[in-house]
């Protein structure tokens, strides 16, 4: 699905993915999303292949061959586009919503391109486009039991700062 749309904003609060891990009642992956003005979180549950690409984005990891999502970001740019943001739009049957606002070299108006909210994250990641998400998700954050990764993999990204465990070497370095 490809359509033309006016700004989201107003509709929409700007987040920051703050970390991966699993749910202790499912053991799928979450992404957790964060308002960083008023500190409420939102749990994405994603695919194990797009939670590893979203850990390898956070880790600062990059392939020696491009992934999906490097691929995809280098189609866009190749295209003369470039992401303006993505939303996390709507929430229906435990089911998110998403879509990647596109700016088009030469376009006055901005793309919308449905996506999954996990593929639109790892895009995010990638490209550092914003991430913002539907008001009326935030308003009913659904119940989820968060596990933290455990030792140096443990990544988390608020404020606009990256915080990792501090091990010896990385204590050493610093």
């Amino acid at each position: 699905l490809l359509r033309a749309q006016g700004s989201a904003s107003g509709e929409s609060v700007a987040v920051e993915l703050s970390t991966i891990g699993l749910d202790g009642r499912t053991g799928l992956p979450i992404v957790v999303l964060r308002d960083p003005e008023s500190g409420s979180v939102l749990p994405i549950w994603v695919g194990s292949a797009e939670a590893q690409a979203i850990a390898l984005s956070l880790h600062g990891v990059i392939p020696p061959r491009p992934m999906t999502h490097d691929l995809m970001a280098s189609l866009i740019a190749e295209l003369r586009a470039e992401i303006e943001e993505v939303v996390v739009t709507d929430l229906r049957n435990n089911i998110y919503f998403g879509v990647v606002r596109l700016r088009v070299d030469g376009e006055r108006r901005i793309r919308e391109v449905d996506s999954r909210p996990s593929d639109a994250l790892a895009l995010a990641l990638r490209t550092g486009a914003p991430i913002r998400v539907a008001r009326k998700i935030l308003a009913a954050v659904p119940e989820f039991d968060f596990i933290a990764p455990e030792g140096p993999n443990q990544v988390v990204q608020a404020l606009g700062m990256t915080v990792v465990v501090a091990t010896p070497s990385l204590r050493k370095e610093f």
